[in-house]
């Protein structure tokens, strides 16, 4: 790929794109399209349920008002069954950062800062807008 170049300047700056700016991308379509489209179905629920239950006065069906709540949102939420393909992917990053690092020094850094942004936004969007596993 040096020799088709043959200019390491040109071929890091195509590195820096294809490694660091389309994992970002990815990383930040990912998360707002978690956040806007099962935000806005939690969002709905909980706009239905909190009047009913700020009115309501027995504690019991209070409780009760809460549970259904949560078990909408949970029924709402959209499975998260991609864990295989995170594996995926970090293994082609894997094999991307062994193949490069010695054209692109900075390629181990760039994709640890990726990596970081990455685990935090998957993290939140399992934590917040997937089903929950059963055990």
């Amino acid at each position: 790929m040096a020799f088709w170049y043959a200019d390491f300047s040109q071929l890091t700056e195509d590195l820096v794109i294809k490694l660091a700016l389309k994992q970002f991308g990815i990383n930040l379509m990912e998360h707002l399209a978690a956040k806007f489209v099962q935000g806005r179905k939690i969002n709905k629920i909980q706009a239905h349920f909190e009047p009913l239950i700020t009115s309501e006065t027995c504690k019991y069906k209070k409780m009760s008002l809460q549970i259904q709540k949560t078990a909408e949102e949970q029924r709402q939420m959209a499975k998260d069954d991609k864990l295989v393909f995170y594996f995926n992917e970090a293994c082609i990053q894997f094999g991307f950062l062994c193949l490069f690092s010695p054209c692109f020094t900075l390629a181990p850094a760039f994709s640890l800062c990726t990596n970081l942004i990455e685990i935090s936004t998957k993290m939140q969007n399992m934590s917040r807008y997937s089903r929950k596993f059963r055990s």
